[in-house]
């Protein structure tokens, strides 16, 4: 087994799981953002096959085990592209080993993403639509959060402006034309929108894609009830920040014509599509300044400035009609 002394005891990790681990995959890359987990670890078992193995903050435990209770059931309602983890000998998801929590699922090996040059394949914006519908249509059934609240993209956008008033005047001063937009636009319609369960942070860089279609869809962090387009909307958010070409490429043009056509959204989720991109960009801007990541916060701030001043433009490249 090729290990470092630096290493934990992966093998007594993983027989808690049933593994046999004969070796860590160091020379192979995982997706999804390395900020969900205090550390990761492919491992290889006596059968050839491939985990992941991860340790997690211990506060972050409850939302964790939410997350693979949610996946347990996407799973058995037969969503694509969804990966239950692995349970313990004991029956359990999360384990504590040697003071660390663990948890353990299987590694995906997809194709490497071809950026950004995806923008203009349309096979892609078919598979990303195909996985909206069958997430729309089938979690409908999904029973383990229904007596959870909604989230509130109005309460979480005026929530982040008061911290921003605290603690960061100036970034709220840049972001002051985008907010104005959604507060007079978005806003007044937020709750009329029809609802449902999401993934909550679709975008090309959380699915694992294989050579025509979609092997996983992975970081659920933010999965839970919320307006029906807003998975659409930070996915097609995130086609822009790729390219700003994303924003009229064959991608985006495939997969809304496929929604379309799936008929799974309400008229008036189409109808403030655009206003609910806009919307979803004060999550990532939240995010950028988290992380005090000061790059990507101005990015993010021309961004919401960059789709403010093509409204007319976007919303008539976006609309769909057959």
């Amino acid at each position: 087994m090729t290990q470092t002394g630096s290493d934990p005891d992966l093998i007594g990790v993983a027989a808690q799981y049933g593994l046999n681990i004969k070796e860590i995959r160091k020379d192979l890359l995982l997706a999804g953002s390395p900020d969900r987990t205090e550390s990761r670890y492919v491992v290889e078992d006596d059968r050839r096959e491939l985990f992941v193995l991860e340790t997690i903050h211990r506060h972050t435990r409850p939302h964790k085990q939410r997350i693979i209770d949610a996946l347990d059931e996407l799973f058995s309602l037969g969503i694509p592209g969804t990966h239950p983890y692995l349970r313990a000998t004991h029956q359990d998801s999360i384990i504590n080993f040697d003071g660390k929590n663990w948890q353990c699922a299987p590694y995906i090996s997809g194709c490497e993403l071809n950026r950004p040059g995806y923008l203009h394949e349309t096979w892609r914006g078919e598979a990303a639509a195909d996985f909206l519908i069958n997430l729309y249509q089938k979690a409908s059934r999904l029973t383990l959060f229904e007596n959870e609240p909604v989230f509130s993209l109005v309460k979480f956008i005026e929530d982040f402006v008061r911290r921003l008033e605290r603690l960061d005047p100036k970034t709220l001063d840049s972001a002051q034309k985008a907010l104005a937009y959604v507060r007079r636009t978005f806003f007044p319609v937020h709750d009329d929108l029809p609802v449902s369960f999401c993934h909550g942070d679709v975008h090309p860089l959380n699915i694992i894609w294989g050579e025509r279609d979609i092997l996983a869809v992975i970081d659920w962090e933010f999965l839970g009830f919320k307006p029906e387009g807003y998975d659409l909307a930070n996915l097609i958010g995130c086609l822009g920040m790729e390219h700003p070409g994303g924003l009229q490429g064959e991608f985006l043009e495939r997969l809304l014509q496929r929604l379309f056509r799936g008929k799974i959204y309400a008229p008036i989720t189409w109808r403030y599509l655009f206003e609910l991109v806009i919307a979803t960009r004060f999550a990532w801007l939240s995010g950028w300044l988290h992380k005090k990541d000061s790059q990507m916060i101005e990015l993010e701030l021309d961004y919401l400035n960059l789709l403010v001043k093509h409204e007319d433009l976007l919303k008539s490249t976006w609309q769909v009609t057959s």
